[in-house]
Order: C-alpha cells, then sequence, then structure tokens
C-alpha cells in the first residue's frame, strides 16, 4: 500500500484500512459514523491516539523475535494445545540464545 494521501483514503473508504499517513486525518471520511460501533465517530478518536504514537526504533532481534514467538509459541499453543506459560518461557529462551551476538 503507498503512502499517498488519496490512495490511503481510498482504501480507507473501501476496504476499512486505517491511514498511516497523518495528513489524512481531517478528511470528512474521520466524521462518518461507525454503525458497528453504535454510531459513534470513532475514526475521530482512532486518529487522535494515531498522532498521539510515538514511533519506536528497531532492536535488532526483532526480527528474531518476532519468528520464534509467531511462527513458533503461537502456533504450538494453537495447533498443538501448548501451555501458554510454557510457549513464552520457551520462545523467550530462544530468543535470549538467538540474539545473544548481535
Amino acid at each position: 500500500m503507498t503512502a499517498d494521501r488519496d490512495s490511503q483514503l481510498k482504501h480507507f473508504e473501501t476496504i476499512a484500512a486505517f491511514p498511516a499517513n497523518v495528513t489524512t486525518y481531517d478528511d470528512k471520511l474521520f466524521d462518518q459514523e461507525v454503525e458497528f460501533l453504535g454510531g459513534q465517530k470513532a475514526r475521530q478518536l482512532f486518529a487522535e491516539v494515531a498522532n498521539n504514537i510515538k514511533p519506536v526504533a528497531p532492536a535488532k532481534g526483532d526480527h528474531v523475535a518476532r519468528s520464534i514467538v509467531l511462527e513458533n509459541a503461537l502456533m504450538e499453543v494453537l495447533d498443538e494445545d501448548k501451555d501458554i506459560k510454557t510457549a513464552l518461557a520457551e520462545a523467550e529462551r530462544l530468543i535470549k540464545r538467538r540474539t545473544r551476538n548481535l
């Protein structure tokens, strides 16, 4: 998806892809009521929250942690009924081991 204002607004309107481009937050789409949320103008709140998110610089080991947690631990919990605390403890051990030299 592009960062272009018009493209992001088009995707927001057609597939509800919330825009990352903050220059879109003044568009009339944000003033519409959201029926699913009881008619609230929730998009205004979403935009306010998005404007207050502080960027976080990725760490060197983030890609390793993502892989271990999402591709291993989560699948073990969902598909193999592994205990959540056990899966997370094993994931933590693997992350520490695989990122110790980064």
